[in-house]
């Protein structure tokens, strides 16, 4: 019997070998602190979500945060997301908010 087929879209990042490798340079030094929170692209697709390059739950004096972090490759793709992605990115944001009732903050990190 053969592999089963995948019915799961690639996401952007993985189309793009230059996202990817972004999002992999990031990802380390990002996920090192908190605790790293995996969240499935498919989920935030099926509920017309914004998906999210890296995630984690960190925690600080006042408790714990949802943080989102959008990886760019230059100032010109922060600006992209500012026009076309933030308001699918709050959307999620404010779905894991309300999994796990701690507060969430954006992050855009740009190499």
């Amino acid at each position: 019997m053969g592999p089963v087929p995948s019915i799961v879209k690639p996401s952007k990042a993985l189309k793009s070998s230059s996202g990817l490798n972004n999002e992999i340079f990031f990802s380390k030094d990002f996920h090192a602190e908190g605790l790293p929170l995996l969240v499935s692209p498919l989920l935030l697709r099926l509920r017309d979500l914004g998906q999210i390059d890296l995630s984690r739950l960190k925690k600080n004096s006042s408790g714990w945060t949802i943080e989102v972090a959008e990886v760019k490759s230059s100032e010109l793709g922060a600006q992209g997301m500012e026009r076309f992605q933030k308001g699918r990115i709050f959307s999620t944001q404010n779905f894991l908010v309300g999994i796990f009732g701690y507060p969430s903050r954006l992050i855009q990190l740009i190499r």
